[in-house]
Order: C-alpha cells, then structure tokens, then sequence
C-alpha cells in the first residue's frame, strides 16, 4: 500500500516538472530590415542660374534587404564606383531599389531666375530628405555712390548747379540666360507719386546681355539696340535729380529673358509699370537707392 501510495506521488511530481513530456525550440529567421538610418542631403548656395547642381554623395545604411528609392524634382544615382567622375554615373527619375552601403547622388537643374531657390526630395525605404540649391542674388553697384548714400552734384540737373550726368552702374550675377537689361530710375517722394505715378528720371531698354557696366555720364545711343524710355520731363533722356528738399531715387536693373522682344524708344516706365508690363519675361532685378538734397 505505501509503495503505490510513494510510485503515485513520484508521477505527479515527474508530471508537475514536466519530466514526462519532451520539449522542442523554434528559432524564427531574421527579418528584413528595410528603413534605412536618416541620412542628409547638403544644400548649395550661390549657384549660377540654369546649370545642373549635383549633390554630394550619401551612403545608404542601417538595412539588410534592399528598399525603395525615388525621387520627387530632380534624377538621383546608385554609384557604381565612387571613385569615377559624378559626371559618368547614370542618372533616372525612376522608382528603383538600393542596398546597404550603396552610394547615391541627386541632381537638379537650377532656376533660370536670380535668388531662387529649387527643391529635390530624395526617399529611401520611407527617409526623406530634400538636396537644394539657390541661385546668385543678381547686385548692382555703382562708384558714383553707396547704397543709400548722397548722390553727387554731378548727377543733377543743371539748373540746380550739377551736369546732369548719368550714374555709373555694374551689376553683378545676373541671370547667365539674360538676353537684355534694362534700367529704370525713379522717384516716389512727394509730390511725385509712388508705385505707377512715381516720377521717371531714366529708362534704358534693351542693352545687350554681354554688357554689364556703364560708365558715368556714357552715351548709350550709339550701342545697337539701346533705345530710351520718356521721363517725368517728356524726354528721351536722363534727367537728372531736380527737387526742392531731399528725395530718394531708386534704380533698378532688370535681366529679361530669351522670349523678350525690343522695346521701342519713347515708351513710357516706371519700375511698377515695368514689371506688370514684361513680368513674365523678367529673370530677376537687382536694386539701388540714394537721396539728393539740394
């Protein structure tokens, strides 16, 4: 009796420890990982307008099977080599694959506009990030005075004791598609008025794009093309600063594009009507201000 009372106690403990039952082990296989670690793209700053900027490269990394990549504005590459010129990799809008450790370039084509910028997004496996580029600011200077600084005597009308000279004028970084420039001066203090009633001083259309400089008190008639735009005095000239107290002048270079047509002489601008007439042909502008007190 105490043996089966003793055999029966050792099967349940057996039971309870789980000493009469075999145990198996599953081991589940790795699996893929396919959202890569973030990664950036270096923007570029100063570029010139209308050339293809290309990216510095990324290394794709953090996954173990391949993944997605496209691109939204631009082209991208999977460089077969790193050490061959970016120029030679093969680039596509295409959606395609990469894998880890794979080495990628964005390119773009940069805006035929002055200070603007241009955005491509780059997305692999999910991770995003955008490559852009700006291009130059389109300046201009001149020796004849500083930016907001007293304009010369030189520079006014005659009947205020100046020679009525014309200012001298480089404008830097325009647009490299510009076909022509044009230059507008004028006057938005009282009792001119402002915006498409200011007072015109100056109106030069169509100076060829491979001319970037004026000198003070140039004759532009004999340069092909060229023609003037009327003044506040009805003139086909400049005319200089005239006031009774101080007033401000701004001049305004304007690149205009390959579709832009010759204006003819005598028409009339001021820097607003300008741009209503010719915005859509307008790649960018590029401005300087002085004053002049009798």
């Amino acid at each position: 009796m105490y043996k089966l009372i003793a055999i029966w106690a050792m099967l349940i403990l057996l039971s309870a420890c789980g000493g009469s039952s075999s145990s198996t082990t599953t081991t589940s296989a790795a699996s893929n990982d396919t959202i890569p670690n973030s990664f950036t793209l270096v923007d570029q700053i100063d570029v010139l307008t209308s050339m293809t900027a290309t990216s510095l490269p990324i290394t794709i990394d953090g996954i173990n099977a391949d993944t997605t990549i496209s691109v939204t504005g631009g082209e991208y590459s999977i460089a077969e080599a790193t050490n061959l010129p970016v120029e030679t990799q093969n680039f596509t809008s295409e959606e395609g694959k990469v894998g880890n450790n794979d080495v990628i370039y964005v390119r773009h084509t940069t805006s035929d506009y002055a200070n603007t910028t241009t955005d491509t997004v780059l997305t692999i496996g999910g991770v995003s990030d955008t490559f852009s580029s700006t291009t130059e600011v389109f300046t201009v200077t001149s020796s004849s005075f500083s930016e907001n600084g007293a304009i010369p005597l030189a520079l006014a009308c005659a009947g205020l004791g100046g020679d009525n000279e014309s200012p001298e004028l480089w404008w830097h970084q325009p647009p490299i598609t510009s076909k022509y420039f044009t230059i507008i001066m004028d006057d938005e203090t009282s009792p001119c008025g402002t915006g498409d009633n200011a007072c015109v001083h100056w109106a030069v259309y169509n100076i060829p794009y491979n001319i970037g400089e004026i000198p003070q008190g140039y004759s532009l008639s004999g340069i092909t093309d060229i023609t003037l735009g009327v003044t506040y005095a009805g003139n086909n000239a400049y005319d200089g600063p005239c006031p009774a107290s101080q007033h401000t002048y701004k001049i305004e270079v304007f690149s205009l594009n390959s579709e832009a047509t010759a204006i003819p002489a005598g028409e009339a601008n001021t820097r607003s009507q300008f741009r209503t007439k010719y915005g859509d042909k307008i790649l960018g502008s590029a401005l300087l201000t002085g004053t002049f007190s009798p």
